[in-house]
């Protein structure tokens, strides 16, 4: 995504040597705040879709995913 922002860098050097977990999960939490602040992606996943199959078709299984399982 080539996404860039020199403060959030800084932030992440310091955060990776910070030895206090309260403070380096604060930190990491602000690091967070401030790429989405920017928001270089918008995530949109849509697994929607239909499937038919003739009557005569046994045998067919649904995963949890919505996919088929053919035995």
């Amino acid at each position: 995504m080539a996404y860039s922002r020199p403060e959030v860098d800084q932030f992440l050097d310091k955060a990776r040597t910070e030895r206090d977990y309260l403070k380096r999960m604060e930190m990491y939490r602000k690091i967070e705040e401030m790429i989405l602040d920017d928001a270089p992606i918008v995530p949109m996943i849509n697994h929607l879709f239909q499937m038919a199959y003739q009557p005569y078709v046994r045998g067919v299984e649904i995963n949890a995913l919505g996919g088929p399982i053919f035995r």
